[in-house]
This record gives C-alpha cells, structure tokens and sequence, in this order.
C-alpha cells in the first residue's frame, strides 16, 4: 500500500507560527500533525509514502529523513499553489497504476481499512457538517457517491469529503487531471481533486463512500487547540516525578524533558521537548519546543518554539522566538 500526502501549503491562517515552520510540523498532543498521520498510516500497513512539498519543504524532508529513516519516502516539488488536483497530478505522473491512499497533510482523521470493503473500487471518507459550503460535497444514494461538487453555493448534501481518499482506479485519476488541465477546469481559481473525481463519476467510474471515525482539523488556532485536546485523550503521559513539585491535571502530554517547577499544568496542555516552566498555571494550551515561562498564568494559548514569556493572565498566540516580559512600575 502506498499513501500519496500533500504538505505543500503555507499555513495562512496560523501565521505567525507558519512563519518559522510549516503547518504540518506544528505540535499537537506531544508531536507534529504529521507524525500522527505517518503514524496512523504505517500501522494501517502502508510501506511507501510519496510527500508533496512547496514551503518550507527542506524542513519537511529534513523531518521525516530524520524520523522515519527506515519508511520508504519520495518527495515531489510543487512550484505553484494551484491546487490539490495539481498537487497529486504531481505526485502520481510518474508512478505506476497500483491503488493509493490520498491523505491531507494538514488534519488528522480516524478510519479503518476495513471501511474500504472491495479494494479493487474507490472510496471517499466523509463527515457530517452543517455548513458544507467551504468543502468538496458528496451526494450519496445508498452505497455509492452519484455526484461530488467543490464547495457549492447550495450544497446537494451535509457529506463533506473529509480527506481521505482511497482510489484503485489510478489511471482514470491521472485521465481526469490531465483533462483538468486540458479543458483548463478550475474552481476558485485551482485545480481542485473533487473535481476529478466527478470526471470519474461522470465517465461511469463508481464511487462508494464511509463516515471518518473522528476528524481532527489543524487549520486554525482554535481547531488546532480543539485538536489538541481531542487527541491527547489517546495521549495522556507525563513523567511522574513532576507531581513532587507541581499539581498535574489531566490530559496533558509532557516531554520527558521539560523542567517544571511549582506550577499547575492542564487539563489540555501539550509541553514539548527542553521547556523551563516556574510558578505557572497553564491549561488548554500548546508549549513550543525550549520555551520558557516563569510567573505566567495561560489559558486557549498557542506558544512557539524559543519562545519566552515572563508575565501574568494571558490568552496569547505567541511565534517562534518571541519575547514578552512585564515590568510592573
């Protein structure tokens, strides 16, 4: 099995963290958004990875080079945000016919290969969502996908593709992008996935479909917090020896090298790797790699790498190596 995982993108709307690290490198419940998905996906049985990367994608190689040396991975270029129907044109050109797995870069879903029952058909995961006009919409009869729109101005259906895709049919994919291109077929200005694949339905392609188990989206401050406090119910752990001198409320993830001294840690916080924490209350928030906060009291907070924060009740969105200290008169 091979798994196709597009981490091109810049990150907009979590500036300024994106500024200094791509999205999908962001931490989330003790580790970045995309170990969890490479994670998830190599117990899934899934043995090559193809990446495609854009900003900041020396630091997405350099990752998963270092971390995942023994996974065999490709990494294809993509020059030009135009798209995700561009972004795995890119990655499957030059690749043989055998099925994929198509999985964003940027949201951690929960399904199980048995939902793809026949292997030798398509499936689209899906979710159920009120406003489904910012996604690809599925119409579904029974079983089967009967038709699929790029965020509609009147949606057919609250199914929403959710980014998973599985497709056994490859080279009726790569047909359908070529004729994206070819009839120069976009929404929004991109070359949008969901409209290849109603190419697909169109030319009698079938299509069947599965509710995700959970969908953890990572595309915002507030979802990547909410992320972070769904997943660290699966990823409760701290070193022990931190109750001597502080109050641990679970869940929290604590880096086993963190120092903490005298302070009140979650629930919902993830703390990563050399952060120096003192005389602190923190909860529902993320502590960036060799961050240090003294005195400070955080709640619905997102801190960078390198980060210092000396201070008082906060609710901050603070980049890589960022400074604030307060100086009462």
């Amino acid at each position: 099995m091979r798994a196709v995982i597009p981490v091109a993108g810049i990150g907009e709307r979590l500036k300024p963290h994106t500024l200094a690290l791509p999205k999908p490198l962001i931490p989330v419940a003790g580790k970045p958004i995309l170990s969890h998905i490479i994670d998830d996906l190599i117990e899934k049985g899934v043995e090559e990875f193809i990446f495609v990367i854009g900003y900041m994608g020396d630091k997405i190689r350099d990752f998963i080079q270092k971390n995942y040396r023994n996974v065999n991975c490709r990494f294809v270029k993509q020059e030009r945000l135009l798209g995700l129907g561009y972004a795995i044109k890119l990655a499957i050109d030059n690749t043989d016919d055998s099925p994929i797995l198509i999985i964003l870069g940027d949201t951690v879903a929960s399904f199980s290969m048995d939902d793809i029952k026949d292997r030798e058909s398509n499936y689209l995961g899906v979710i159920q969502v009120e406003d489904a006009r910012r996604f690809g919409v599925a119409e579904v009869h029974q079983d089967r996908v009967i038709g699929l729109e790029e965020k509609p101005e009147h949606p057919k259906s609250n199914l929403v593709l959710a980014g998973v895709y599985y497709i056994s049919d490859v080279s009726k994919l790569k047909m359908a992008l070529n004729e994206l291109f070819q009839r120069n077929i976009m929404t929004n200005s991109e070359y949008q996935l969901t409209d290849a694949l109603d190419l697909m339905l169109s030319s009698d392609v079938p299509f069947h479909w599965f509710k995700l188990g959970s969908w953890y989206d990572c595309g915002t401050f507030s979802y990547l917090l909410k992320t972070n406090r769904l997943l660290l119910e699966k990823n409760n752990r701290f070193p022990k020896e931190l109750m001597k001198d502080n109050v641990i409320i679970p869940p929290v993830n604590i880096s086993s090298s963190a120092n903490i001294r005298n302070s009140i840690i979650g629930p919902f916080v993830s703390i990563n790797t050399d952060c120096d924490i003192e005389k602190s209350i923190i909860e529902n928030s993320i502590i960036g790699n060799n961050s240090t906060l003294y005195g400070c009291i955080l709640t619905d907070s997102l801190i960078g790498d390198n980060a210092s924060f000396f201070g008082r009740l906060n609710k901050l969105n603070l980049g890589n190596d960022s400074q604030i200290k307060y100086v009462d008169e």
